[in-house]
């Protein structure tokens, strides 16, 4: 949350000294997500006893910098938080008597450079691609484990902080589509979607599968993620 601030504090400086660009828009973003993660087993036996599902409802929210070059292409920057992460199911009992089931949940400063491309007079239709940047900060998880070795249905707690086992950045690749729709002169709302994929690695190799630290039993671990957002855009200047 510190990093977030402060690189918040860093953009609204520069927005304050560039504000008065005619081409500049400024905005705010809101949306939700779902996300999971792509990976391979380092057993492929693993493959028989794993389950792993889209993380549903993940919010993400932050600021937007957009510079028209051309009535059709524009160059935008995103300062924003978001959610990814995954759920699954572990049987370890084919018979379905003994399991692991949980989350895993990462939020991660997201901070990307697109290229937008849009047609259209006063409602403007848009698609952008483009590459991101994430910092991670935060990781938890909640790991619960079943027994029915006793006449009681029996849940044990496997939880536990899988920061360390995660890389602190990441990289990845975006592409979406929208709608932005007149409100004033200044000021348009927009409604886009978009899908997220990661280039680089989200989870270390070397990580041991053991007290049901279950992200261990993956290698080459991406996040990926779609998303709905909406938000508002200001311009500084009316244009001419």
């Amino acid at each position: 949350m510190k990093k977030f601030k402060t690189i918040l504090i860093i953009l609204m400086l520069v927005i304050s000294n560039i504000a008065y660009a005619q081409n500049l828009s400024f905005g705010i973003k809101d949306g939700i997500s779902r996300s999971d993660i792509r990976f391979q087993y380092k057993d492929f036996d693993d493959s028989r006893y794993f389950r792993v599902n889209n993380l549903k409802g993940e919010r993400n929210y932050g600021l937007m910098l957009n510079y028209q070059i051309t009535n059709f292409f524009s160059i935008q920057s995103e300062l924003y938080h978001s959610e990814k992460g995954f759920e699954f199911n572990l049987c370890t009992d084919m018979d379905g008597g003994t399991g692991v089931f949980g989350d895993y949940k990462m939020t991660y400063i997201t901070i990307p450079l697109l290229a937008n491309f849009e047609i259209g007079k006063s409602l403007k239709f848009y698609g952008y691609a483009g590459l991101y940047m994430s910092f991670l900060n935060s990781a938890k998880n909640q790991i619960t484990g079943t027994s029915t070795a006793s006449p009681d249905f029996l849940h044990y707690d496997f939880s536990y902080d899988p920061t360390s086992k995660l890389y602190k950045n990441e990289s990845g690749a975006l592409i979406g589509l929208g709608v932005k729709i007149p409100l004033c002169n200044k000021v348009k709302l927009f409604v886009d979607t978009r899908y997220e994929t990661g280039l680089t690695k989200a989870a270390r190799n070397d990580t041991e599968y053991e007290y049901y630290h279950v992200i261990g039993s993956f290698k080459d671990v991406y996040n990926r993620s779609v998303s709905v957002n909406w938000g508002i855009l200001y311009r500084f200047k009316s244009p001419e």
